[in-house]
């Protein structure tokens, strides 16, 4: 399986690590992969990540339990330490002949002031 991921943020070398979502039965599950790339613009990013796992599980022939899934939280860094705000506009999933896709905003992560208070 392999997903498409569509992302707007201003910090321009966020990276996710993996992506931990709720499934509609209740379970959460950790996605991760084993190769990605990524592609940049100045509204954000678009990442093909390859080979994805259910909790170190090949996730293949699986797309069918995403269904109504939810993102609980993302793994995001950036290497020059410049996150920002984040939403996740577009998934899409691809598992040989199948597609799955949502749309956004799927996931909103919105950096919280250091001094806030």
């Amino acid at each position: 399986m392999n997903l498409i991921l569509r992302v707007k943020t201003q910090s321009p070398d966020i990276r996710f690590s993996f992506l931990r979502i709720k499934l509609v039965s209740g379970k959460i599950v950790v996605l991760t992969w084993s190769d990605s790339s990524i592609g940049r613009s100045k509204e954000g990013f678009q990442a093909v990540y390859w080979g994805i796992r259910f909790d170190q599980e090949n996730a293949g022939n699986r797309v069918d339990e995403l269904k109504g899934m939810q993102i609980v939280d993302v793994g995001a860094y950036s290497p020059s330490d410049n996150l920002s705000d984040l939403t996740v506009e577009e998934m899409l999933f691809v598992d040989c002949e199948k597609e799955l896709f949502f749309q956004s905003p799927i996931y909103e992560w919105r950096e919280v002031a250091k001094n806030a208070g």
